[in-house]
């Protein structure tokens, strides 16, 4: 039997975006706010905050729950599509720190998928090399659960060069992604903290690819008895994001028709950074509107009248509702990166006078 962990909710932050055309004020106001729900989910996938080895599985196996996909049962799916290496030719990624560089092992393992039958049953399969799972009457009232399974024997003597050792166990990683198909082998969208897409999904955290983000965990509970103790693992970092300024005007918005304008400063803070393991990685953010499917403030007597936008960071552009990082690695225990706002020449003059606004949601995707 299979256990369920308790997933997490990434960090978000709403901003709040006022607007006054025509030689008007443009007010942005900062604050916090936790959301539990996704944006648009049909097809939810909820992965897990980092890997416990806590599942006893089959034939000499350890395993842990990585996520968890909740379906819509108005949209039944039909098959799983992996994508990348098998399991059985790239294995189950270890990283961990030896001499201030970054290391990796290797250890044989699959990933068990375990959904409910119509009928009430457990049904589960474990795919290696094996790249597509054809659904037996799937249940779409209940979640599909995603396990990595490792080798338990190789997996206690990886764990046992970390016992009293200056050597730091990092995170845990698999290559191969999946996606989701309708009976009419329609590929089907997935809500996840990587947005919305029918894109291949990563079964494991979030950011940048690599040992750290989307193809890796932390490591929760190693899972190997009381020398658990014992062992020299990285802490999972824990983030927080701010801004230097909660309400910034700007006198002219055609100030940020030339190029783009600073409005504010994003803050990521690692709260305890020095008991993590930073050196390669990442942290993403992805901005968006819900309801909408681009940056635009909205005439506040008329919402259906807007008036678009672009936000840049350090000079980029910043993708909507996707996966961004304006921090370069190696990170550091405050990462500063400037928001800066831009609008068209064409839009601003077409635009009505009035008030306008936006609430643009700030999400911190994982990564180790």
């Amino acid at each position: 039997m299979y256990c369920i962990k308790q997933a997490y909710n990434p960090t978000k932050r709403e901003v709040s975006l006022l607007q006054g055309k025509k030689l008007g004020i443009f007010v942005l106001m900062l604050f916090m706010v936790l959301l539990d729900n996704p944006l648009f989910a049909t097809h939810e996938y909820i992965a897990e905050t980092a890997a416990d080895f806590t599942v006893s599985g089959s034939q000499n196996m350890i395993g842990a729950l990585v996520g968890t996909l909740v379906l819509d049962p108005s949209e039944p799916i039909q098959s799983l599509s992996i994508s990348g290496s098998s399991f059985s030719s790239s294995g189950i990624q270890f990283y961990y720190t030896q001499n201030g560089q970054l290391q990796t092992s290797t250890i044989s393992g699959s990933l068990y998928v375990q959904y409910y039958n119509t009928g009430g049953g457990l049904e589960g399969s474990n795919l290696t090399s094996d790249n597509s799972l054809s659904f037996n009457n799937l249940d779409t009232s209940q979640p599909i659960s995603f396990y990595l399974l490792v080798n338990s024997s190789q997996y206690s003597s990886f764990l046992r060069n970390f016992i009293f050792s200056p050597k730091q166990f990092v995170g845990v990683g698999v290559i191969p992604k999946f996606t989701i198909r309708s009976a009419s082998n329609n590929l089907v969208a997935v809500s996840s903290n990587q947005g919305v897409t029918t894109l291949p999904n990563p079964f494991l955290g979030g950011g940048a690819s690599g040992p750290a983000g989307i193809n890796s965990l932390s490591i929760g509970n190693s899972g190997i008895g009381f020398w658990s103790f014992f062992y020299n693992i990285a802490e999972q970092p824990l983030y927080s994001i701010s801004f230097t300024n909660d309400v910034v005007d700007i006198s002219n918005l055609q100030d940020a028709i030339i190029s783009p304008f600073p409005i504010n400063t994003v803050v990521l803070s690692v709260e305890n950074f020095n008991s993590t393991y930073m050196g390669e990685s990442r942290v993403m953010i992805r901005f968006y509107q819900s309801g909408y499917l681009s940056f635009r403030f909205l005439l506040s007597d008329n919402p259906s009248i807007f008036l678009p936008f672009s936000l840049y960071s350090e000079g980029s552009e910043i993708p909507y509702n996707s996966p961004f990082s304006p921090w370069q690695a190696p990170m550091g225990a405050s990462n500063s990166a400037t928001i800066q706002l831009m609008v068209t020449q064409q839009d601003y003059e077409r635009a009505v006078e009035g008030t306008y606004q936006a609430t643009i949601t700030v999400e911190i995707i994982s990564g180790i």
